[in-house]
């Protein structure tokens, strides 16, 4: 029984098994056979304990009308990834495949989008300012240094939890061989400034990630990393770039809620319950404390 068991197990899964890590450079591991994988990603779990109702329609139940379609936002996002981190360049979508007044739609356009899922295309126009945000990373010296440095780019990690025992996935943007390591990630986002990031960060519950990855980067490699950093760029004028270290308060923070998140699924698949807690209860109505501000 044993035996067939463990034929049955792919081999990323048996590594994990044996060793307790299994890691993949990209020209092992495909991005959409990485997505394809089984394992829970920080994208995932950083939903919960907010969010386990759209967890649960999205990644549970799998319901059609829960899945997340790539934003023009997403799309740009991955293009400037493939562009600083794989060398690719920006994808350009054949002025034949649009339609008359220039839109993703009609029957060329579906039939161009069946044969290139997963890859991010662009029109002309769009390209044009990506093409700044990407110059913008280049001007900048600590992220040019960062991006020409050796390493692993779209470095996939897997590992298992030691508190939950769940199947975890990371595919970090960079994995900077220098010392015992930089993990590296690259943001777009409408505001990289220092008043405008802090708030994308803990918006977009990017403090978790940075926790997730930091923490799956010290099992792969043996060494805790010297640090994490964001590369973040604007993608639209006047396409600022700056870069942050993160902080030692930023990263415990983030290994916290990361834990919690953790345990909540973790808990919600062995009892089946998706519901937040108001669920059920009569919950008490008030407004916001700025509308009593004036009495």
């Amino acid at each position: 029984m044993t035996h067939c068991i463990a034929e049955a197990l792919d081999q990323i899964t048996a590594e994990v098994e044996a060793n307790g890590v299994a890691i993949r450079k990209i020209t092992e591991l495909s991005e959409a056979d990485y997505r394809a994988r089984p394992e829970h990603s920080v994208s995932e779990v950083k939903l919960l304990p907010d969010e386990p109702e759209l967890y649960y329609g999205r990644y549970v139940a799998k319901l059609p009308d829960y899945q997340l379609e790539p934003s023009p936002q997403m799309i740009k996002g991955t293009a400037v990834h493939e562009a600083v981190l794989q060398n690719i360049p920006l994808r350009i979508i054949p002025d034949r495949v649009l339609s008359k007044d220039g839109a993703r739609r009609g029957a060329a356009w579906n039939e161009f989008r069946a044969e290139h899922l997963g890859e991010a295309w662009l029109k002309a126009s769009e390209a044009e300012p990506l093409n700044r945000s990407i110059d913008s990373i280049y001007a900048n010296k600590q992220a040019r240094a960062l991006l020409e440095k050796p390493g692993d780019c779209e470095l996939s990690i897997f590992r298992r939890d030691e508190f939950t025992g769940l199947s975890l996935k990371h595919r970090l943007d960079k994995l900077v061989r220098v010392g015992s390591g930089i993990v590296l990630d690259v943001k777009t986002t409408n505001d990289p400034t220092d008043r405008g990031f802090p708030y994308a960060c803990l918006d977009r519950k990017y403090h978790i990630q940075a926790a997730a990855y930091f923490e799956a980067a010290e099992e792969a490699t043996g060494d805790v990393p010297e640090a994490f950093i964001f590369i973040a760029v604007q993608v639209e004028v006047p396409y600022i770039c700056q870069v942050y270290t993160c902080d030692r308060e930023l990263l415990d923070l983030g290994a916290i809620k990361w834990h919690e998140s953790l345990l909540d699924l973790d808990t919600r698949t062995k009892i089946s319950d998706w519901h937040r807690a108001g669920h059920g209860h009569l919950n008490i109505l008030n407004l916001p404390k700025k509308a009593y501000a004036t009495f």
